[in-house]
């Protein structure tokens, strides 16, 4: 992510609920599925690098 020049936010979820409830309202199943990485309204669940660097682009 540093790369790409955007701007994040890294959520650590290992030690902080709130955020780690923040993950799990994302997903229907609650279920607390990470890396998660959001970009607008897309949500991306550990993605290969080509995938998120095709996301990346096209916010660009």
């Amino acid at each position: 992510m540093n790369e790409s020049g955007l701007q994040y936010s890294f959520l650590d979820v290992d030690i902080n609920e709130d955020y780690a409830e923040e993950l799990r309202n994302l997903y229907t199943t609650k279920k607390l599925n990470f890396p998660t990485i959001t970009l607008g309204t897309k949500k991306l669940r550990n993605p290969p690098d080509a995938e998120l660097n095709k996301w990346i682009d096209q916010l660009k």
